[in-house]
């Protein structure tokens, strides 16, 4: 398994600057048949701010971020992972080997 592990506020970074695009071509590279993109936080509110300019203001930067992380699990063939905070985080990556591959589909 490899696993990206970001805030909402770190997602919407690094689609800006491009991080996002090669962190996901190197993931895909890499040869592991798991990838998992955990993304911690209120999606609603985290990283948002209002001089965004963005039409819509909040939802509309919600639904930008969602939206990405749709399209890389469709498309890409990721596994995304939603989590409040790092406390739940600890929690998914804690369980046992078998429980944390629950989340593979059977082939």
């Amino acid at each position: 398994m490899v696993l990206e592990r970001k805030t909402w506020a770190d997602l919407d970074g690094s689609i800006k600057d491009g991080r996002f695009e090669s962190q996901k071509q190197k993931m895909l590279r890499c040869g592991l048949p798991l990838k998992v993109y955990l993304v911690e936080g209120d999606h609603v509110t985290c990283g948002w701010s209002p001089n965004r300019g963005a039409p819509g203001g909040q939802v509309a930067y919600a639904a930008d971020l969602r939206t990405r992380l749709d399209e890389l699990a469709c498309l890409s063939g990721f596994h995304v992972v939603l989590t409040h905070n790092h406390h739940k985080t600890i929690v998914i990556l804690s369980a046992p080997p078998a429980q944390t591959c629950d989340i593979h589909p059977q082939r």
